[in-house]
């Protein structure tokens, strides 16, 4: 494994990246729905792609989520979100009688009996894992993780809660695997009991999804981790303004106070009963990152008025769109100067569509996309289709049936030609994952 890190930096390839990701029996995901960043072999001129070791494979750094509303593009981010909690906090925070948090398919009397899978191909430090597991409402039904050294498959441990007994551990995977086999509760991960004992090979696993992987929901933009970023020197003022100044939104600069004591009581209360308002809703990443987030600091951003003077405005007065674009600045930077995944539903939530482009060229170019950052988005603004911001491999579209079911699907799947117009097509319901719209006449019919 060593040797294979070792390569990775010596040829300058992706030491951490996301492959692919599969869902299954969650919300609307009925059947196994499966995301993946493994470019095609089309020419395309945009999008960067980034080689990996074994084959000609290459990684993409982008992935666009389009399909009508309640076509379930959100719960396709939700499934993601729903795995990373669980892999980072199923063995410290799910109490053993409150079971799991599933969320199985509910239009459907065996599905909803059945348990929620999810599945995940990533690289670590060079080294290919692919680590899956199910779960019901009450316990952890199945558990695995392979790994791919050189490209040469190692089983490290597999679980079955029906078979006795229910582990089964390869010969690679050392450690204290026996003592956290026994502390690994029925509704716990044993990845999650591993890393909170500090496995030595497990830990950095978890350690990818605790540090790699940012989500943003469509209702929920946060200024509070980009002023956390700022505050743990991970972000400078001068560069977040440089972001600001470009995206034009007339701020010349920020101020930073300390909260009184009034201030952080509510904070404190109020964000307590937002993370549980969350858990109880089963939007336990979200729950999380309001949890986590230490609101220290009030911010207010200056604009430039008559008289050469700065008048700064509370940040709940600004517009929707200059908290979003503050909200996202500081996970973006971080993503872009170290690496990782960001999630992010309705990227052009209250933005101007020349400013959601610019962000995801920041993702496709190599020139300052460096560190290989992924971003995964949902969106209904087709102008990156027809400005050719995206590959037709980054483009995915999603449908739900008459059942209820989502389907996600590659536009590579319509094999469309490198000339053709990918925004007419779409509009046109030429792929699917558009709404089907009735006559507006029914607004007048009294029947």
């Amino acid at each position: 494994m060593q040797y294979s890190f070792c390569l990775y930096l010596l040829i300058g390839l992706p030491r951490k990246m996301l492959i692919q990701f599969r869902a299954e029996n969650y919300r609307s995901l009925r059947d196994e729905q499966e995301l993946s960043f493994v470019a095609s072999n089309l020419e395309e001129s945009a999008g960067k792609t980034v080689p990996i070791l074994g084959g000609n494979k290459k990684l993409l750094c982008a992935a666009a989520i389009y399909g009508g509303n309640a076509a379930g593009k959100s719960n396709v981010l939700h499934a993601f979100g729903f795995m990373v909690n669980a892999i980072l906090h199923s063995h410290s925070r799910w109490e053993g009688r409150e079971g799991v948090p599933s969320q199985p398919f509910l239009f459907d009397t065996v599905s909803i009996k059945k348990p929620s899978r999810f599945e995940i191909n990533f690289l670590v430090n060079g080294v290919r894992y692919i680590y899956g597991f199910s779960m019901d409402r009450k316990i952890v039904v199945e558990e695995t993780l392979y790994a791919y050294p050189m490209g040469k498959q190692q089983l490290w441990f597999e679980r079955n809660a029906a078979r006795d007994p229910q582990f089964n551990f390869g010969k690679k995977l050392i450690g204290e695997i026996r003592t956290i086999e026994k502390l690994t509760r029925p509704n716990s991960l044993f990845l999650s009991a591993a890393a909170q004992n500090n496995h030595p090979q497990l830990s950095p696993i978890h350690e990818w999804f605790s540090d790699q992987v940012i989500s943003f929901s469509s209702s929920h933009r946060d200024p509070r981790t980009t002023i956390n970023n700022i505050e743990k020197k991970e972000l400078s003022v001068t560069d977040l303004m440089k972001f600001l100044k470009f995206a034009d939104l007339g701020v010349s600069d920020i101020e930073l106070t300390d909260e009184d004591d009034e201030s952080k009581k509510f904070s404190t209360e109020f964000r307590a009963a937002i993370t549980e308002f969350f858990k109880s809703r089963g939007d336990e990443n979200i729950a999380e990152m309001f949890s986590s987030v230490s609101p220290s600091k009030k911010i207010k951003l200056l604009h430039s008025g008559y008289s050469n003077k700065n008048f700064p405005i509370e940040f709940g007065a600004e517009s929707h769109g200059t908290q979003t674009l503050f909200s996202l600045i500081g996970p973006i930077m971080d993503k872009i100067r170290n690496g990782g995944v960001i999630l992010i539903d309705e990227l052009e939530n209250g933005m101007h569509p020349h400013l959601a482009r610019q962000l995801v060229r920041i993702f496709n170019s190599s020139d300052t996309n460096t560190k290989n950052a992924q971003l995964i988005f949902t969106t209904h603004s087709t102008n990156l289709l027809r400005e050719g911001e995206l590959r037709r491999d980054q483009i995915w579209l999603t449908e739900k049936d008459l059942k209820g079911a989502t389907h996600l699907y590659p536009l590579t799947d319509f094999k469309p030609r490198k000339s053709e117009n990918i925004e007419r097509g779409y509009l046109q319901g030429r792929y699917g994952a558009v709404p089907y719209l009735g006559d507006v006449g029914f607004i007048n019919s009294k029947g």
